[in-house]
């Protein structure tokens, strides 16, 4: 019981801090864009094909991947999973799945000093 009350507490905190902080970007002035970027038609509206949407798909994932901070998230989530790949291995033979993590962990480390040193 204890368990499930902190539990919902947690939840509630967290859910409490992401209103809040949506009701402050709520508060932000919108950015202003040059109005030669501006499209004012919505998507698909010029009669465009399927084979134009899934290209301007693709181009808008290009575009975003671009951002540093979609960068980082990629980044952060591919260490996690490489991270639990050689756990998962470490588990198989008998070890922590921490000393699978620690070894990927210096194998990075040593691939960064050699890439650095070049």
């Amino acid at each position: 019981m204890k368990r499930l009350l902190s539990y919902l507490l947690v939840l509630a905190v967290f859910g409490i801090c992401i209103g809040l902080t949506i009701q402050q970007g709520r508060k932000l002035a919108a950015p202003t864009a040059p109005a030669s970027n501006i499209d004012p038609r919505p998507p698909g509206a010029d009669g465009a094909s399927a084979g134009q949407s899934a290209s301007s798909l693709t181009g808008n994932l290009r575009e975003n991947v671009r951002d540093p901070l979609s960068r980082l998230f990629i980044q952060v989530i591919l260490i996690v999973l490489v991270a639990r790949c050689c756990g998962a291995l470490a588990v198989k033979i008998r070890q922590s799945a921490v000393i699978g993590e620690m070894i990927l962990g210096l194998d990075e480390a040593v691939h960064r000093k050699r890439v650095a040193q070049s």
